[in-house]
């Protein structure tokens, strides 16, 4: 008995024990195997989905402007004799409102047709390869209200309804119509009284040239307006090309540059014309240097080409893209890319 009691005691050999590592080490490299590949699935859907929400998100701001430039209210269709300019400088870069979308094509290194920084873009480290788009639109998230008492003459006081989600401030600039009249001033001032609000309309260098913005009676229309600067630009340029960091900026009112979306490395615009100015049909589409009257743009051709923020991976991109007529690379870097091309068309200027 004790002799059979020692024998079932005896603990594994050695190669029993070598075998069960070994079968372990095997399971256990199945297991990490599948582990590291679902991390390296996880990782490129994830990069995959910011290059998606990158695109769609850039594409979306430029959507939304696009589609309410030139709002005139009720007064679209009249004719350009029936629009009145109270802002100072009513030709420049930000109080232009006769043309609703203003472009500058990229013609080269360091060259441009017309040059965006002489015309007074607020930008600083612009992309070597992408155009600039200025939209002059509807201020986005802001409701329209309208005019409470007939004003007896053009200088005199405007009172305005408040509406919901009210963020009207001082420097706001306005556009007021009734269908018969057209008008743009900056709102120096707001009194609230309540229900409703007056308007001031200063004059000086930088607000108004004048007062007077014509005699509105009341239900004609009163909205904020704003000037959008759209371009790309190194984030940091002052570490240089080796780490160019390309992003959309946009500049409001001529405001500081505001970073919207990493990653957009390229910018393109076409503008769509009507050559015969009934702004119904587009004969053409065309660079920005090659608009024969902004006023007869009625759609832009947009392209842009996202990357992914980071290099990953071992392939190269040794691929080439055409982005509306525009080609670039290859990058020979490790990154994807996605291209995206739409065509939009300005509501505001087509009948």
């Amino acid at each position: 008995m004790n002799t059979f009691a020692h024998v079932r005691q005896r603990g594994f050999s050695i190669v029993e024990l070598m075998v069960a590592m070994t079968l372990s080490l095997v399971l256990l490299a199945g297991v990490l195997s599948v582990l590291y590949s679902s991390r390296l699935t996880y990782m490129e859907n994830e990069r995959v989905a910011r290059i998606q929400e990158n695109a769609r998100g850039a594409m979306e701001f430029l959507l939304r402007d696009l589609r309410t430039s030139g709002y005139r209210g009720c007064s679209q269709g009249i004719v350009v004799s029936d629009f009145r300019n109270a802002l100072a400088n009513p030709t420049s870069l930000l109080n232009d409102y006769r043309i609703p979308v203003l472009g500058f094509e990229r013609t080269g290194a360091g060259a441009w047709s017309p040059d965006p920084i002489a015309a007074g873009v607020n930008a600083t480290a612009l992309d070597p390869d992408s155009d600039v788009i200025v939209i002059r639109s509807y201020r986005p998230g802001s409701t329209p209200g309208r005019v409470q008492v007939d004003m007896a003459s053009g200088t005199d006081t405007l009172t305005v309804e408040k509406v919901a989600g009210w963020t009207w401030g001082a420097n706001t600039r306005f556009v007021v119509s009734d269908c018969d009249l057209i008008s743009v001033f900056m709102g120096t001032g707001i009194a609230d009284a309540g229900a409703t609000a007056t308007i001031a309309r200063g004059v000086s260098g930088t607000t108004n040239s004048t007062s007077d913005i014509g005699r509105f009676n009341s239900g004609a229309l009163v909205a904020p307006v704003v000037t959008a600067q759209y371009f790309i630009q190194d984030t940091d340029p002052v570490a240089g090309p080796a780490n160019y960091r390309p992003s959309l900026f946009r500049s409001l009112n001529g405001a500081a540059p505001e970073e919207l979306v990493e990653g957009v490395e390229l910018l393109q615009a076409r503008y769509g014309v009507d050559d015969a100015g009934e702004v119904t049909t587009i004969d053409r589409y065309v660079t920005a240097d090659a608009v024969p009257d902004w006023n007869r743009v009625v759609a832009v051709n947009l392209g842009m080409l996202i990357r992914s923020p980071e290099e990953t991976g071992v392939e190269i991109d040794r691929a080439t893209y055409d982005v509306l007529g525009t080609v670039v690379g290859p990058f020979n870097d490790r990154r994807q890319r996605t291209l995206l091309t739409t065509t939009i068309t300005l509501r505001n200027r087509t009948k």
